[in-house]
């Protein structure tokens, strides 16, 4: 007997639907509704997040969402398992917002059984995709909360240091040093100088730098502002200085 031929198939179509196409049919079957919706769903967002977190992790989370990212934010990823939780889950949740619905244009209930990706595949998809925007809120979040710290340190120099010579000996000396620092640096100062804060709240504040981070740039920072002291670039007041141990030469203002 002859059949007609869809003469608008593709080869991929031959091979037939995607093995996932059961359990789609399952799922649109129960109006996307139910236990084993629920189970789905939750899958989804295990899958989600272990690959999102994994691209952060390896680098290359920026190809395959197709986003730029600087060297330093990818630096940060790598870092600090905090933010990429966070950040995958700020994803997951925003996709979750429309993915499942019933009149998302990309969505679950849009799948081609025949389009050759499994349903895993194809949320993870729309994760990458949406992580497009959560990486730019996070880096604009990051740079606004690092300016205004910034804008604010420069402001108690400026505006709020007492008058006697000795401080402004001080106050010129911290100028030159802050000069001479990084922009995470100074953040890190200002807010170690406004609040209680501990180095992990600080790193929270400043993007998500690891307590570890933020220790180690001020450890660079003290290193730093002793060198510009020893070499003479910095002046800072005698009494300010540590006190020379025992035995030692050369240091200011001793024997």
């Amino acid at each position: 007997m002859i059949t007609d031929i869809d003469e608008s198939r593709t080869p991929e179509d031959a091979r037939g639907p995607h093995e996932d196409h059961e359990l789609h049919t399952e799922l649109a079957t129960a109006n996307f509704t139910g236990a084993r919706f629920e189970l789905f769903r939750e899958q989804m967002w295990v899958s989600g997040l272990r690959v999102l977190a994994a691209r952060m992790y390896d680098g290359t989370i920026g190809a395959h969402a197709r986003i730029w990212l600087r060297d330093k934010e990818v630096s940060m990823l790598n870092r600090s398992q905090e933010l990429r939780e966070e950040l995958a889950l700020e994803t997951l949740m925003k996709v979750d917002q429309w993915w499942f619905d019933a009149d998302a244009p990309y969505g679950l209930r849009t799948w081609d059984p025949y389009g050759g990706a499994a349903l895993n595949t194809f949320f993870v998809g729309a994760c990458l995709g949406e992580f497009r925007n959560v990486a730019r809120k996070w880096r604009t979040t990051r740079e606004h909360e690092t300016q205004t710290a910034l804008d604010l340190m420069e402001a108690v120099r400026d505006d709020h240091a007492p008058g006697p010579n000795e401080v402004a000996e001080l106050r010129d000396a911290l100028r030159q040093v802050m000069r001479e620092s990084s922009r995470e640096q100074q953040a890190i100062c200002w807010y170690i100088y406004s609040g209680d804060l501990t180095y992990k709240e600080i790193g929270s504040k400043l993007g998500g730098m690891t307590s570890r981070a933020v220790e180690g740039q001020m450890r660079r920072l003290r290193l730093s502002a002793k060198r510009m002291i020893a070499a003479g670039v910095v002046d800072v007041p005698g009494r300010f200085l540590p006190a020379a141990r025992t035995g030692s030469v050369g240091a200011r203002g001793g024997a």
